[in-house]
């Protein structure tokens, strides 16, 4: 019987320690405090909740139509809430209050005083989407890509007018390394009926781009901007808005047309027309999307015709086969031409190449055939997915301006991009690229490269401080902004030299890891290659730094170089690793040994006629 008093009174001491640890941390980041703003905009009015950090500030994300006049505090609880000197009581009116100052927070639960900070922040400038699913919650849509939603969808623009009010026949999570990589995720909409949003082109289907690897937010519209300037045709359009889910503030977002086959976005209805993008393979299958496959390893899927039969898949298959055949054979007779479209090809190839896209020639690159246009070519575009561009610190392999980027065999190992590397060493494309890159990028980047960034930055910086707040991320609009300026020069400072004076240079492939993640850099030569990057050591390898692939020697940053080179990183396992590891078990082993002892004594107890804890002695 002690023994067993024993064992009540330590599981009672367990589950209070538990209860306690639970009530300290009642008010953890993820939580909503009953208490939200109620924004009147016209005669309607948009809940706005609050929102909480890891740190315990609380923060009130408001859309830029928000007048603090006319917006109200409500709470569902009746514990006394004051924010600064003021009890918060329903219906209680926010014009007392001043934007972006931390008042203090009170509040009660579990007969437990709290005080935190509770700041108003309001966006600026740009319109607000408010979305509301049938649920009333994202876990659905977020537990899998692919789970979607009916809904509600209201469109406010800057001024609070309304813009479009109606029914979601879905929402959706959409993208591969965006949705898997990131908490912010991106969207794709559709409409219970085609309709203008916020200007643009009247369609069913739309996106709402997360940018969420993109701390300018501003990568895949400048890219888009300069792809309409430049008249590679059906460039998608789109809006900076402010996104609100069922309620809660969601982040600075991107509405973007689609790339798809429509009246108003790519304009080739005839069906045998098609549309396709270059992707990976293994993403394709495991989507289960229709795709065909070149004899290059180059995965294509069809995004038109929907639900294609098998001749219309073959059909398309000849036809890329055919170019892709033209453009890599090692002739330069000029059949290639017959098969493109010159300019479209060498406008697309220049914009991979000017921005840095470190997904050139591998990824949601489109194509198209159009049948009304030409019998016989096929044409580069539109543009889409830029966030891995303009020197983007997210891979390191992205941050040398002086590099090839479209101009590369391999993205990384076993993925070859032999298209645009093959078109690159024909005379009549490199001429036409030289050309289009004097006519058209030269005057952009001297005279509307500053201009544009800065009327980016007015437009979106207020509502970039909320989303850095919201997500949590280090870098501003501002200064991201700034460092894409300073790369772009710095990168046309670098073609410049190449392309116009002919200036020679060796290229120096990097590898991270024995061909992975290709990087071409070029240096000129005679010149070091000093800037190497240094990775840093993790928890399960040791960076031992770059080594010459083929000969394994380390590679010397002091020596001049004299022609193309291959290096890689090597790395080792890291023995203090594997005595952490070993150190990390120590407590589990040590529970195991235990509960082994345990169950040697309960079994000798028993055996000697004796109760165990768990067993009740027969009479």
């Amino acid at each position: 019987m002690k023994s067993k008093k024993i064992l009540i009174w330590f599981f009672t001491a367990v589950l209070l320690i538990i209860t306690a640890f639970g009530l300290s941390c009642y008010v953890k980041s993820g939580d909503v405090f009953p208490i939200y703003a109620m924004v009147r905009i016209g005669k309607e009015e948009e809940k706005i909740e609050i929102w909480k950090n890891e740190e315990n500030d609380y923060y009130f994300f408001l859309p830029s139509y928000t007048k603090l006049s006319e917006t109200k505090l409500y709470l569902d609880t009746d514990t006394k809430v004051k924010i600064g000197e003021k009890t918060v009581k329903n219906g209680m009116e926010c014009s007392s209050f001043e934007l972006n100052v931390p008042y203090s927070f009170e509040f009660s639960n579990f007969a437990r005083d709290n005080k935190y900070s509770v700041t108003f922040l309001k966006s600026d400038h740009i319109p607000t989407i408010h979305i509301d699913t049938e649920s009333g919650n994202m876990d659905y849509i977020h537990d899998k890509k692919g789970n979607e939603e009916k809904g509600k969808i209201r469109i406010y623009t800057k001024d609070g007018i309304s813009d479009f009010n109606g029914d979601l026949e879905s929402i959706k999570g959409r993208g591969n390394y965006s949705w898997l990589s990131y908490d912010k995720k991106p969207y794709s909409l559709k409409l219970s009926n085609e309709a203008s949003l916020l200007g643009m082109g009247k369609a069913q289907k739309w996106i709402l781009l997360a940018n969420a690897g993109d701390s300018s937010n501003m990568r895949n519209k400048l890219v888009c901007d300069f792809s309409k300037k430049i008249g590679l045709e059906y460039t998608t359009d789109s809006k900076w808005i402010d996104l609100y889910l069922n309620n809660e503030y969601a982040g600075l977002y991107q509405l973007s047309e689609r790339n798809e086959v429509h009246p108003e976005r790519v304009n080739i209805s005839n069906n045998t027309s098609f549309l396709v993008s270059l992707e990976v393979k293994s993403k394709l299958e495991a989507q289960d999307y229709t795709f065909v496959t070149t004899n290059a390893n180059q995965a294509l899927r069809v995004h038109h015709p929907l639900n294609a039969n098998v001749d219309i898949i073959q059909d398309i298959l000849k036809k890329i086969q055919i170019v892709e055949d033209t453009i890599i054979t090692d002739k330069d007779d000029g059949l290639w031409k017959e098969f493109i479209d010159l300019d479209s090809w060498a406008k697309k190839y220049l914009i991979e190449e000017v921005f840095g896209n470190g997904d050139a020639g591998a990824i949601s690159h489109f194509f198209y055939f159009d049948a009304e246009k030409d019998s016989k070519k096929i044409f580069a575009g539109p543009v889409w997915d830029y966030d891995r561009t303009m020197g983007n610190e997210v891979s390191w392999q992205l941050t040398y301006p002086n590099s090839f980027f479209a101009n590369r065999l391999y993205v990384d190992s076993g993925y070859e991009t032999p298209w645009f590397y093959n078109l690159y060493r024909k005379k009549d494309f490199l001429n036409r690229i030289t050309e289009l890159y004097k006519t058209e990028c030269i005057p952009f980047s001297k005279c509307e490269l500053e201009r544009i960034l800065d009327d980016y930055v007015s437009e979106i910086s207020y509502a970039g401080k909320l989303n850095q707040i919201r997500w949590n991320l280090s870098k501003d609009v501002e200064t991201e902004a700034e460092y894409i300026h300073n790369f772009l020069n710095k990168r046309v400072e670098f073609l410049n030299s190449l392309w116009i004076d002919n200036q020679d240079y060796y290229v120096v492939r990097m590898s991270q890891d024995s061909g992975v993640h290709y990087a071409y850099v070029l240096i000129k030569p005679g010149e070091c290659f000093s800037d190497l990057h240094m990775f840093e050591d993790n928890e399960f390898s040791v960076f031992k730094g770059w080594y010459y692939e083929g000969t394994d020697e380390p590679f010397d940053a002091t020596k001049p170089i004299t022609e193309d080179i291959e290096i890689y990183a090597k790395w080792e396992d890291s023995s203090s690793n594997k005595l952490d590891n070993v150190i990390k078990l120590i407590p589990l082993g040590l529970i195991a040994v235990m509960f082994v002892v345990f169950l040697i004594i309960e079994v000798k107890r028993i055996k000697n006629g004796g109760d165990g804890l768990w067993q009740k002695k027969r009479q």
